[in-house]
């Protein structure tokens, strides 16, 4: 069985909201909507305060702020198919689900998701577009509750009322957005949409709650050609007055005149939607109202007319208004922002002097529009357009003032920005219909920048000397901020002072704001703020085994005793003397020594309370308890109060060094760390982690504040951090090799680690704890579509692209460039052919010796390379294709090449010879020797659909050779036999399922096998035994852009539980592992989980529904797979027990002892559940 998690959550932002008044009266709350969660932040002074978050079990699309009288304010938040549902949330005290719905399409079989997926609020009404024809209804209403008043009622919550569908004309609706001042039957709402005959077109209609239906407001209007100028692709439309062709989105712009600006591709218009006195003919669109639930339909059925059953299934009647009104919508000015596809646009201020919007396109151009208005509505005196400069591509804007925007992205970092207009000119319009516009070059500053990982296109695995993961490089962006991100597991540090020439330190204490060290033969105390510091002779030139505080006095222990000093100046108060002390340990007023082999307990450190008999290898000592660690391998537990019966503890090693906090804490000779749970002398439990090979050095760390409390820093051949999170130890790898000693100590930025390093003593400050720390290396156009690491060399295919906003022409070309892999500093590159791209890079190794393999695309037009580009897609497109075997030295040398009919899509070495996968075809080639080097095919296979993966299945019992495996872009996956010989392909395996395979790689789950992720967002494995066996399926949800070999903690750090093998990251920014868990970890997690998943339900959903996989067709339930970011939620919840014992007794959660199933209790599966967490 495996064990997936996320060690990265998604970290993109895909809409955000300010609201007033949401956490408390008078606050301003910051709604962030990541692709799974909800997080609410307070805007104060100071900064973002975090006030609360919820995870949602499903993707997010979009969120609105829901405002009705007489309740707190709201947010709607929407999910996507197949689980697609809307939630209601408030705050109250954190934030909390209020109401659910689902939301189900009318005739499953006949509807489409729609591509337009948006929900829109005005009070307690809510439109939902999400499939093709189709729009849900939502209305809401405060909940009832019992002996309230309603006129005092202001803080109410709000519950979904009633959900009724309404079939639209459209059917490629492209937005639809309410409009201020709603009339008093309802509110206006407009669509912009394509007609059939690829016009496109805006109305405004009129929404009744009482019939559950729409009227037409007014009549439709060409928004590409509102004149009414006929049209064709050879059209300018520059010199259509106010045309707007391409327009995708509309904003209304709030105020007492019913305005919306319409925003396209090049242009934007400004429209107004007045009363006029002429009455229009209307006509209603068809309704449904009711249960979200369809009869059977007909497939010839239109669904202009089709309906749904509500109540006994009865039609409703169609109607027309007899209302004698009649709306007009005409254009008020037109600018040109320039090429580029609007992605979110906000107003900035809007009064009755005129109005500014922000608008952000998918390039990351910023353009502000500004206008005042003039005598009459569809006059404006002046109009302004300031263009900013560049942002990331923005998901959404949101002003904090008119000047501090706040920007949220899916394809770069969030950013905070502070607007600054400069200088103007005016543009003349081409029309005299149209105004003139003011053209204003203005500039941003970027106050603060927030990580964003996705969209991830590739990462690669960087090893250090040893082997072990050293870090990731992931390729994420796109547009203008593109990025190589640097990115480690364990403690994010920054180093904050270093205090050169303090070398050979062995030991450090803290003492107040001071920090006593000890080489190997003086000790010496030093102060981060200049002060005066003298010590005596007696203790500067000799060696400190142990230090503390008992009282007000310094306790030291040497080779020679103990002393305690009243003045470091003058020398010692008393002293006990000894003679050859091995170890010691000071706390709780008390003093262990060992001495030969016995173990003296002192009190106010010179008062002997009594000695044991014990060859010490360490101590540690506390009020009432003292621990020796002996050189037997054994922990000997006394109470001070009773020094002659110990509690004797036995392990595989001795421990090397030990510490009290909560629990006890041991070091042991091989590196693990044990931690004992202990009541009294007693030992509940105990857990067992490997920080390393070498003996763990623990070094104590005192007085940490916060809610996770630093207790030691441990020092194996590399360093990690302990820390304690509630009642739990956990801890995490800190990327430093050379740290002697540790402590802590409080400076003026706060509490921070004091590492003694061979350069000096490194004053850092801890930014997180057992999280990964992100470095990024901007490279703004330069779009990183492919990695590979070689020993020493990160090879990465580029495409820079760059677009003109004035005449929309764009430029692309691509690169491959060789980078020092922990620098990112170029050492080599290569450019392509035009309209060349690589589609893979992997090291070989053939011939013996190391080369870089190369697999690329060249596409026949400047077309087809920008949608590929663009899409990421190489599949269909590119006619042809170049495999290049490189030596990755900065000469870049080419020893061949090899074209390819079509492109190149992976590529593997089996049995020495090159494996070629290019378009449909699986070529096996001989790199042949010799100065003219040449790779010359030995076989082919050409039955796939799209040859889009390979790798190599190892030999088994079942198949003493190596085969390659296959995975199609179309369907599933192929397993080839290859003859080592002479590199025939004999014999084929197929699983002909359409899966779509978009990532593979080698797993062990129960065998040799590949995990697969499909084009249904699903994880699936297989079994490689005499025929290929479908083993696990999980249903992720998210696409995986790359499976890696590794992982990001030490594998052997829990090897009794799972043995971490993979790392995968999806395009939303997600980093995760894959292992397989050990048989009697396996059957404790699986129980787990069915038993959580029958007690613990998500908001509106069920996890298993959630995490449910298969196609829109056919749906398959999660197996062979254990949820690590669900069973997690254990350690936290309030409902242990209940998880624990299942609703019988068939169901209680078991553990295998000895080949025999026993119960778990809370300790077995916690300690199992920490063993795996401390793995992401």
């Amino acid at each position: 069985m495996l064990y997936i998690a996320s060690a990265l959550q998604p970290t993109s932002i895909v809409d955000s909201k300010l609201v007033p008044g949401f956490t408390s009266p008078g606050s301003q709350s910051l709604l962030l909507a990541k692709p799974d969660r909800v997080e609410v932040w307070d805007v104060e002074a100071s900064g973002l305060v975090q006030k609360g978050s919820i995870q949602v079990w499903g993707n997010i699309i979009s969120v609105e702020i829901v405002d009705v009288k007489g309740a707190r304010p709201h947010i709607l938040v929407l999910l996507s198919p197949p689980s697609a549902r809307l939630l209601l949330l408030t705050f109250s005290g954190a934030l909390a689900v209020t109401s659910t719905m689902a939301l189900v399409p009318p005739t499953p079989s006949l509807r489409r998701a729609e591509f337009f997926t948006s929900v829109i609020a005005h009070e307690s009404t809510a439109l939902v577009s999400l499939w093709v024809g189709v729009l849900s209804c939502i209305e809401m209403e405060v909940e009832k509750e019992k002996g309230r008043r309603k006129s005092v009622a202001t803080d109410g919550k709000l519950v979904f009322k009633d959900n009724y569908n309404i079939n639209v004309r459209e059917h490629n609706l492209l937005s639809i957005a309410f409009l201020p001042q709603p009339l008093p039957s309802g509110p206006l709402a407009s669509f912009l949409y394509l007609t059939p005959g690829q016009s496109l077109q805006m109305q405004t209609r009129l929404l009744s709650p009482t019939s559950h239906s729409f009227t037409d407001m007014s009549s439709p209007i060409d928004v590409a050609s509102p004149s009414g100028e006929a049209v064709d692709a050879n059209t300018d439309f520059s010199d259509i007055p106010f045309s707007c062709p391409a327009a995708r989105r509309i904003l209304p712009v709030p105020g007492k005149n019913r305005m919306a600006l319409i925003m396209g591709d090049e242009y934007s218009v400004l429209y107004s939607i007045t009363l006029v006195a002429a009455p229009p003919a209307r006509r209603r669109s068809s309704v449904a109202s009711g249960p979200s639930i369809s009869p059977r339909a007909s497939a010839k059925r239109s669904p202009q007319n089709e309906m749904i059953g509500g109540g006994q299934g009865k039609r409703r009647k169609s109607s027309t208004s007899k209302s004698d009104e009649k709306w007009e919508m005409k254009p008020v000015f037109r600018i040109r922002q320039g090429f580029g596809t609007v992605l979110a646009a906000t107003v900035l201020r809007s009064d009755e002097r005129g109005a500014s919007v922000l608008i952000g396109d998918d390039n990351g151009r910023a353009t502000a529009i500004g206008w005042e208005h003039g005598e009459g509505i569809l006059e404006s005196t002046r109009v302004q357009i300031l263009d900013l400069g560049l942002i990331s591509p923005p998901s959404s804007l949101t002003p904090f003032s008119p000047n501090h925007i706040f920007i949220t992205s899916t394809a770069g970092d969030h950013q905070l920005v502070r607007l600054q207009p400069g200088s103007s000119s005016k543009i003349q319009p081409k029309r005299d219909a149209e105004p003139e516009v003011e053209q204003v070059q203005g500039s941003l500053e970027v106050i603060e920048r927030w990580m964003n990982l996705a969209p991830v296109k590739d990462f690669t695995v960087v090893s250090d000397e040893s082997g072990a993961v050293s870090h990731l490089i992931v390729a994420s962006g796109a547009a203008t901020s593109n990025s190589l991100r640097i990115v480690r597991s364990g403690v994010g540090m920054e180093d904050t002072m270093v205090i050169e020439g303090v070398t050979d330190v062995q030991r450090m204490w803290t003492l107040g704001e001071r920090i006593l060290l000890s080489t190997t033969s003086s000790t010496a105390m030093i102060t981060l703020e200049p002060a005066e510091v003298e010590l005596c002779a007696a203790l500067a030139s000799t060696s400190t085994i142990a230090a503390g505080m008992i009282g007000d006095k310094l306790v030291t222990v040497k080779e020679g005793g103990v002393d305690v000093w009243s003045d470091l100046a003058s020398g010692s108060q008393a002293s006990w003397p000894a003679s050859g002390v091995v170890t010691a340990a000071i706390g709780g007023g008390h003093v262990a020594v060992a001495v030969a082999s016995q173990v003296v307990v002192l009190t106010n450190g010179i008062k002997e309370l009594g000695t044991i008999n014990a060859s010490a290898a360490s101590l540690a000592i506390t009020s009432t308890t003292l621990a020796i660690g002996t050189w037997t391998n054994e922990i000997l537990l006394y109470s001070l109060s009773d020094l002659s019966t110990p509690t004797t503890i036995v392990n595989d090693y001795h421990a090397n060094s030990l510490t009290f906090h909560t629990k006890l804490l041991a070091g042991l000779s091989d590196g693990s760390l044990v931690v004992y749970d202990l009541d009294g002398l007693t030992v509940k439990s105990r857990k067992v982690s490997s920080l390393g090979t070498r003996p763990l050095e623990l070094h104590p760390v005192q007085g940490w504040e916060g809610e996770e409390q630093i207790l030691a820093v441990g020092l194996t051949e590399r360093m990690s951090v302990l820390f304690g999170s509630k009642d739990r130890v956990d801890f995490s790898a800190v990327s430093r090799k050379d740290v002697t000693a540790a402590t802590s100590v409080k400076t003026a930025q706060g509490q921070a680690l004091v590492l003694a390093t061979s350069i000096g003593l490194v004053i850092t400050k801890v930014n997180s704890l057992k999280k990964l720390s992100v470095q990024t290396l901007d490279l703004k156009e330069k779009s990183v579509t492919k990695l590979a690491h070689l020993e020493g060399v990160l090879a990465a295919g580029c495409v820079t692209r760059s677009m003109s906003s004035g005449t929309g022409e764009i430029y692309q070309a691509g690169v491959l460039e060789l980078r020092d892999p922990v620098t990112m500093r170029v050492i080599g590159n290569m450019e392509l052919f035009e309209r060349e791209v690589i589609t893979t890079l992997q090291p070989v190794v053939l011939l013996g010796r190391s080369y870089l393999a190369v697999g690329t695309a060249i596409f026949s037009s400047e077309a087809d390379f920008e949608d590929a580009v663009l899409d990421n897609e190489y599949r269909v497109t590119a006619k042809d294709g170049r495999v290049m075997i490189i030596e990755p030295t900065p000469e870049v040398n080419m020893i061949t090449l090899l074209k390819t009919n079509g492109p190149v899509h992976d590529l593997k070495v089996i049995h020495g010879f090159l494996a070629v996968a290019a378009a449909s075809r699986i070529s096996i080639n001989r790199l042949t020797p010799g100065p003219m080097a040449t790779l010359v095919e030995l076989s082919a296979f050409s039955s796939a659909f799209i040859a889009q993966h390979l790798s190599v299945a190892p030999r088994t019992s079942e198949h003493p050779e190596d085969r390659l495996v296959v995975g199609d872009g179309m369907r599933s996956i192929f397993v080839l036999d290859v003859d080592e010989g002479s590199g025939e392909i004999f014999g084929d395996q197929r699983d002909m399922a359409t899966h779509c395979v978009l990532g593979m790689e080698g797993v062990r789950d129960g065998g040799a096998g590949v995990v697969v992720s499909d084009g249904h967002s699903n994880l699936l494995t297989f079994r490689f035994k005499q025929e290929i066996e479908t083993a696990a399926s999980f249903g992720l949800h998210e696409d995986v852009v790359r499976f890696r070999h590794g992982s990001l903690a030490p594998p052997t750090s829990a090897l009794d539980v799972i043995n971490p093998d993979l790392l995968y990251a999806t395009a939303d920014g997600r980093l995760g592992m894959i292992g397989e868990l050990t048989p009697s970890a396996a059957k404790t997690m699986d129980d787990l989980q069915r038993n959580m998943a029958r007690l613990m339900k998500g908001p509106g959903i069920e996890w298993k529904d959630w995490r449910r996989g298969g196609s829109e067709l056919i749906k398959r339930e999660t197996a062979g797979f254990v949820d690590g970011d669900f069973v997690q939620i254990f350690l936290d919840s309030e409902e242990q027990d209940k998880v624990l014992a299942g609703s019988n007794v068939h169901e209680r959660v078991q553990k295998v002892v000895k080949g025999s199933n026993e119960a778990a209790d809370r300790g077995d599966v916690s300690r199992l559940l920490e063993a795996v967490a401390g793995l992401h």
